[in-house]
């Protein structure tokens, strides 16, 4: 286009070429020179025109392009300087919690142990139910190990109360840790942020 643009701008007059570009026989009128200058900046803008044209939806779409590859740059961005403070918050977050376990779990507790069983003459226990509870949480059901063993109730009592269970840490862990996700306008790439403080809401 741009060949075609520069061709039809540097034409110069020949008196045996016609407006339209084809050669005439010498037995024809030459084109008024004034006339041929006239259609010659015609062919110009009339090509400019259709370069323009064809090269608007192109740019639009470099464009658009050009802006989701900075959207996806700035996300990348992103996530990598969240990375590191991710990392940071999850060693903090789970070091106060560690210590608040230890120091829970640390001291002597109240253990709660209920298991029901139904008798019936001339048969063996059956076993209906059984939970488990740390000061008073909320009971925790299942089959305890001891049911099956009586002599590793002690194993049993140390591994609950010792691992956090009783406190729920899983759920405190959560709730203190400051960063949570957020839904972003580029497809796969989470963003991520400080939660708002209760007093801010």
């Amino acid at each position: 286009m741009d060949a075609e643009i520069k061709r039809a701008a540097t034409a110069e007059w020949m008196p045996y070429i016609s407006l339209e570009g084809r050669g005439m026989s010498t037995r024809g009128t030459p084109p008024d020179p004034v006339v041929w200058e006239a259609k010659r900046q015609e062919n110009v803008a009339k090509l400019t025109r259709e370069k323009q044209a064809f090269l608007e939806p192109v740019e639009a779409e470099r464009q658009k392009n050009i802006e989701l590859l900075q959207d996806y740059q700035k996300a990348i961005d992103e996530a990598i300087q969240w990375n590191e403070k991710y990392e940071l918050e999850a060693k903090a977050t789970y070091a106060a919690v560690a210590k608040e376990v230890e120091d829970y779990y640390g001291k002597s507790h109240q253990v709660m142990v209920k298991t029901a069983f139904r008798y019936r003459e001339g048969a063996p226990a059956q076993l209906l139910a059984s939970s488990f509870s740390v000061e008073g949480a909320k009971p925790r059901d299942g089959m305890p190990v001891y049911l099956i063993d009586p002599k590793r109730m002690k194993e049993y009592l140390a591994y609950m109360t010792k691992s956090g269970l009783g406190m729920n840490s899983p759920s405190r862990f959560d709730e203190r840790f400051p960063i949570e996700s957020s839904a972003t306008t580029v497809p796969g790439a989470p963003r991520y942020r400080y939660k708002a403080k209760k007093s801010d809401t």
